[in-house]
Order: structure tokens, then C-alpha cells, then sequence
């Protein structure tokens, strides 16, 4: 989970900070203070899986880098009694103790804005959970608020506390002066919605071939990456292995391919459906075991492709885990057959439906 906040708002700024530096006014002819108060309200429901009391003294420091004067608790359904920039809400359904995702909104007052993000922490340790929450928390409303100092943005719909406003320059400028030089700021990762990171993936897959009764157990590994939004493209390995019984014998087949996969995909945090044509292109091979030791057994190996159209459901495990199921048909281009006489026995001939199952590994 990234936690910095969309740097493509930084490209206006650079003007802001060189002014803001030249412009402060001096001590003597600066206003009074207005003071900024933040209102926290916390989950109704008693949690276990993050320290609350640890996470709101990290809010707290983290609102005081802001230039937030004051943390204060509230209820959520309870009116605040000051006049607060901005009332951050965490939310979590069903409020459950174990409870590990949770839904963050920010009432922001200065830009009157409503923001808000979820957080899933399964794959953060105890301890570190309540820092990482409460960075979280203080980037969106960093987010939020960088908006007030940038030349072109609406104008706030409240006084800007004077400390505020000088937090977030302060932020921009050692954020600008980190950027290597000559290098204009760009897109940070997490302003990219949903992350469509590449998946690594392992595979169970049935095959089952209607021009020659032959079915294949095997299976496969694969490495899935986006190209340009929708389309992501999947490369896979397979090897699957069957035998066939005739009243003759039997023939042992083999298969072995390279899988390339352009897909349609949509995705969301926690599923992706994928849906596109499908080409595999290896070598097939059979080896025949006649039951009569009179007849002759034979053997052979040929190129053969397949072609077809395939679906995938992706459904989030845990974490970076990832489980799938596949169904995949066509037709094949290229064959092996298995004859014997004139009757093909076996082989990888003829249209085929293919079933997988697997797991992947999102790469972030």
C-alpha cells in the first residue's frame, strides 16, 4: 500500500514556493494566528487489531507537522463544538474487533471537499499498523489541502490558517528539491486507480480434446503484466500428459506449450475478470502399448497449435495472494493424431475445452 500523495499536483507548485518564500510577512506585521483544529472521530465498536491509543497519538504529531494546532475525539453522531478544518472518520463494517480493512473519510472544511480512501492492513504487522494507518490518514488530507497554495486552484472557502498554509510549502519545496535535478515531477504509482500490477501465476489445468477422446492433466506457470488500459497480455508454459484406452491397447499422449493470451481485463481491489482470444503453439507426442505382443506399437511427435477464447476470474487470497479459475475453448490448427487403422485413437485433434486452477502473485 503506497502512502504518498499524487505528485502530478506538484508541476504547478513550483511557482508557489518560490513566491511563498519571498512573500512571508515579517514578524511584526503578521496577523493574529487563527487556530486549526482537527476532529477525529474513531470506529464505535472496540478494535484489537490495531492500538487506537498509539494510533491517535501518531495522528496527532502528524497533524501538528501539518500545522494542525489541536487533535480533538469526537462521536460521529455528535455536533463538534469548535469550529474544526477539517473531521477525519474512521470507518469500519461490519465493526467488528478483528476487523483489518477500514474506510477512511476526511470532511475537509479549507477546500470544502469530501475524500476518502480504504485501507486493508491484513498484510501489515501489529505493531506497525497504527503508524501506518495514521500515515495514511495524514497523506490524504496532505493531498487534500496542497490544493490551497497552487496559483490556479479555487480559491478556499474559509480562512486558511497561516501555519497550514506554510506546512504544506514546506512540504512542496523538500519534495521538489528531492526530485533528481532536471527531472519534472510525475505520477506517483498510487495516484494510478486500481494498480494493475503484473501477477505471476501457477496453474492446474484438465484438457480434453472432442476429436480423439483424449483427455491431459498438467498444469502450468505464467507471468500476466497491463499494456495499455484495458488489455493485459498472459504468458504461460503448459505440460499435461494422458493416456487412452482402446480395445487394442493403450497410447500414452503428451503435451507441451507456449500460451500468449491477450485479454480484455477489469479489475477492482479485490477481483478481475479477464476475457480474450488465446493461441498455444508446442509439440504433441504419443506412444502406443499394444495389449497383443504380435502387434506392432507405434510412436510419433508433431507441431501443433491451438486456438480458442478464454475467461479468467481473478479473486483476492490474502495480501499479494491471488486465486483463479479459468475456462478456455476453440479449435485445433495444427494436430496429432493417434490412429489406428483408419480410427484416430487418441491424439490432440479436434476442438477442446480446458479447465484451470491456480494461484498468482501480484508484483508491487
Amino acid at each position: 500500500m503506497s502512502l504518498l500523495f499524487p505528485m502530478a499536483v506538484l508541476a504547478p507548485a513550483w511557482f508557489v514556493v518560490a513566491q511563498g518564500s519571498a512573500q512571508e510577512p515579517s514578524t511584526e506585521s503578521r496577523p493574529a494566528e487563527t487556530p486549526a483544529s482537527v476532529r477525529l472521530v474513531l470506529p464505535s465498536c472496540p478494535l484489537n487489531s490495531i492500538d487506537i491509543p498509539d494510533f491517535v497519538e501518531l495522528v496527532r504529531i502528524e497533524m501538528v507537522a501539518l500545522g494542525v494546532t489541536s487533535l480533538a475525539l469526537g462521536d460521529a453522531s455528535a455536533e463538534p463544538t469548535d469550529d474544526p478544518v477539517a473531521i477525519i472518520t474512521l470507518i469500519v463494517e461490519p465493526c467488528e474487533a478483528a476487523a483489518l480493512e477500514l474506510q477512511v473519510t476526511i470532511a475537509d472544511t479549507l477546500t470544502a471537499k469530501h475524500v476518502e480512501r480504504h485501507f486493508d492492513l491484513s498484510d501489515v504487522d501489529l505493531v506497525s499498523r497504527p503508524r501506518t494507518l495514521a500515515l495514511g490518514v495524514a497523506e490524504l488530507l496532505r493531498a487534500s489541502w496542497t490544493e490551497l497554495v497552487l496559483p490556479d486552484a479555487p480559491g478556499a472557502t474559509v480562512v486558511v490558517p497561516g501555519r497550514v498554509r506554510q506546512a504544506i510549502l514546506v512540504r512542496l519545496r523538500s519534495t521538489i528539491e528531492a526530485l533528481p535535478a532536471g527531472r519534472p515531477p510525475t505520477r506517483s504509482r498510487a495516484s494510478m486507480e486500481p494498480p494493475r500490477v503484473p501477477l505471476l501465476d501457477a496453474h492446474l489445468a484438465v484438457l480434453a480434446f472432442a476429436g480423439s477422446q483424449t483427455s491431459l492433466l498438467g498444469g502450468g506457470v505464467g507471468f500476466s503484466f497491463s499494456l495499455v488500459r484495458p488489455l493485459r497480455l498472459d504468458l504461460a508454459g503448459v505440460l499435461a500428459f494422458g493416456s487412452v484406452f482402446d480395445r487394442l491397447g493403450t497410447v500414452d499422449v503428451g503435451f507441451a506449450a507456449t500460451r500468449v493470451a491477450l485479454t480484455i481485463a477489469t479489475e477492482t481491489r479485490t477481483l478481475g475478470f479477464a476475457l480474450g482470444p488465446r493461441i498455444d503453439v508446442g509439440w504433441a507426442w504419443s506412444q502406443g502399448h499394444s495389449y497383443d505382443p504380435a502387434t506392432r506399437a507405434g510412436k510419433g511427435g508433431a507441431v501443433v497449435v491451438l486456438g480458442g477464447l478464454g475467461a479468467c476470474l481473478r479473486f483476492r487470497l490474502a495480501g499479494a495472494w491471488w486465486g483463479s479459475v479459468a475456462l478456455d475453448a476453440g479449435g485445433t490448427l495444427a494436430a496429432l493424431e493417434a490412429r489406428v487403422d483408419d480410427r484416430t485413437v487418441a491424439g490432440v485433434v479436434g476442438p477442446w475445452l480446458a479447465v484451470r486452477t491456480g494461484v498468482a502473485f501480484a508484483i508491487d
